[in-house]
């Protein structure tokens, strides 16, 4: 199906362009940000320059954070290994070891 015209018209409308671009800033913000940083204080923004200033600024954080939290989800994986273990050895008695 063709665009009509009136939707070729929107389409080249400057302030339907700059109406689109700050409604994708606005829920950048609001929506995707809050759930890359659930427990940060976002600053405001005027544009999507500004929304790429705080993940540049905040990226590497983002990283640092997954990174953390694969570290200790692989540490009590290996606490409760070694638990298993443990438990398993205590039942099977000293043929365990």
């Amino acid at each position: 199906m063709l665009p009509s015209a009136t939707t070729r018209d929107r389409r080249s409308d400057p302030a339907e362009h700059l109406r689109v671009l700050r409604a994708f800033t606005v829920w950048t913000h609001r929506v995707i940000l809050p759930s890359l940083l659930p427990n940060e204080a976002l600053p405001p923004v005027e544009d999507l320059e500004d929304v790429a200033m705080v993940v540049r600024e905040r990226g590497l954080s983002w990283f640092e954070q997954g990174e953390l939290r694969r570290e200790q989800r692989g540490e009590l994986r290996g606490r409760r290994l070694g638990a298993a273990d443990a438990l398993l050895c205590q039942i099977a008695g000293p043929a365990c070891r």
